[in-house]
């Protein structure tokens, strides 16, 4: 009978520390940052350029910290600004315009996460759309 007794405990101390382990892994994915695009667009529209602005936001329930944005904007495949003859051809749909957005940050436990994320201007819709994506931290794929 006690042996009986030691071995339901032994089982009762696993199924605590198991529990324990899951309880914390699903708290530290509930528990974090999710930092995203919320929106690209044309913010303003001057006599010799646009500005392109970039709405980062958390959709997580705490904060992030030692965020670092890197953003690109790539014209027909090469990295530029948009000057005021360009824009229009963006708009009338004779360039592509490809905005490529990379954030780093930190949870509140010290991890690492990233997010990367790829949006092409559609002349049609006169709207930015995402064309790719990656949350990997080892590279980003766009």
């Amino acid at each position: 009978m006690a042996l009986l007794m030691v071995a339901a405990t032994a089982f009762s101390a696993f199924a605590t520390w198991r529990t324990a382990q899951v309880t914390n892994l699903l708290f530290s994915i509930a528990e974090r940052p999710y930092i995203g695009v919320q929106r690209t667009t044309f913010d303003s529209i001057g006599a010799d350029a646009a500005r392109v602005t970039i709405d980062f936001r958390n959709f997580g329930q705490v904060s992030a910290t030692d965020g670092v944005a890197t953003i690109r904007l790539l014209v027909d495949g090469t990295s530029s600004y948009v000057p005021a003859d360009i824009y229009r051809k963006i708009l009338d749909g004779k360039a592509r315009l490809v905005v490529q957005t990379s954030i780093t940050y930190r949870g509140p436990d010290g991890r690492q996460f990233c997010y990367h994320e790829s949006n092409t201007y559609d002349h049609r819709a006169n709207a930015f759309g995402p064309s790719g994506g990656s949350d990997k931290c080892s590279d980003a794929t766009y």
